[in-house]
Formats: C-alpha cells, structure tokens, sequence
C-alpha cells in the first residue's frame, strides 16, 4: 500500500510543478512582480526557522486518512484493492524583510494561497493511482501576521482538501514466495520451531518472511 510518506511526496511535486506556473499567471494578472516563486518546497510539521532563504515556503504539513474502502471482495491469495481518502494540509508563507511591515507580508500570503487553490482546482491526478478530489471543495484559513526571530514580518495561511488512492494490498502468500526467491537466510531457532514455515525436519535453511527484529512469524 502506499500511505501518508507516499501521498505528501505526491502532493508535493504536484505542487513543486504547478505553483510557479500558477503564480505567474496570478502576478501578470495584477501586473506586479511579487512575490517570487517559492524558495522551498517540504514535507514537515514546522515552517523553515530563522532562514530567509527559504521563503516563499510551500509545506505539506499533515495528513489524515477519513475513509477506506475495499472494492470488492477477495479471496485468500488474491489482491485487495483499497480506495482510501487522506486529508491533506499544505501550508504556504511569505516573508518581508522591510521591519514591521505585517500588511505586505500577509498581502503576498494571500497571492499564494490562491496559487495554492488553482493548483488544488487543476483537473489533474497526481499519478496513475492517485487523485485530488474535486469536492469537498478545498477549505482555506489565513492568520494574523507575525514577525521571524530576524524581525522580519511573516505571514502563513492554509489550505486543505481531500486526496483518494487506490492502494493495493498484495497477499501475504505472494509475498513469501516473492521473498523465497531472493533470500537465503540460516535459521537460528530450536528445531522444530518453525512451525509451517519449516522446510523440513533438519534443514536448517529458511527463506520466507521475517519479522522485524528477524524472528521467523509464528
């Protein structure tokens, strides 16, 4: 399956590719230069610290699963295919070097998050498998302006919205005998503790799964 690590890294080059184009239309759009496209591009819980280098900042900061669905029913040794629907929150920041000056700040925050929205709005999957939902529509929040340790103003908002992957679910069976072929490993349980994983009695070779701490599954 692919999980949260896989989603963020989706969203995130989906947001890597479109942001630019996005707020260059937005910028032509006022006729005004700013802001610049974003220095940094993350998968983290917390804005970039003390580093102005890395503003105008795009995080992919959470996600949540909401739903999971199989599609149909499988029988043992067949694969499982889920539908599952995360909750994703990406988080976008500007920084304005001019001391104090709060309303700047949170003016270019407001430019990318709307560069935010169109990127979420664009009618296109993030791969094969993978999709951003077109309703529930997105839900943005913006905040009061704030200063950086350097005394720079920063301001941040955040949109969220939903993505759904199928996700496949590969037997355990297949597994084992995918692993059978690449791995030869020795045994170093008490004979005959190897329940149905054992090749035999005395044979001490075993290539199926292994738990995490490389114990053989009961």
């Amino acid at each position: 399956m692919q999980g949260h690590e896989a989603i963020k890294t989706l969203v995130r080059d989906h947001f890597e590719t479109w942001m630019p184009i996005r707020l260059e239309l937005i910028r032509q759009d006022l006729a005004v230069t700013a802001p610049s496209d974003p220095a940094s591009y993350s998968m983290a819980d917390h804005l970039p610290q003390n580093d102005p280098a890395k503003y105008p900042a795009v995080l992919v900061t959470s996600t949540r699963t909401v739903s999971m669905s199989r599609r149909k029913a499988t029988g043992a040794g067949e694969v499982a295919i889920f539908d599952v629907d995360y909750e994703v929150i990406v988080v976008v920041a500007c920084e304005h070097d001019e001391f104090g000056d709060e309303e700047t700040a949170a003016l270019y925050r407001d430019r990318m998050l709307l560069a935010a929205r169109e990127c979420v709005l664009l009618p296109i999957a993030l791969d094969a498998a993978t999709e951003i939902l077109p309703t529930p529509f997105p839900d943005e929040v913006t905040g009061a302006a704030a200063e950086t340790l350097r005394g720079n103003a920063l301001a941040a908002g955040q949109i969220t919205f939903y993505v759904r992957a199928a996700e496949t679910l590969i037997p355990t069976a297949t597994l084992v005998s995918i692993l059978e072929g690449q791995v030869d490993v020795r045994a170093t349980d008490t004979p005959g503790s190897l329940g149905p994983w054992a090749y035999g009695e005395g044979d001490e070779s075993y290539s199926g799964a292994r738990n995490y701490d490389g114990s053989i599954p009961e």
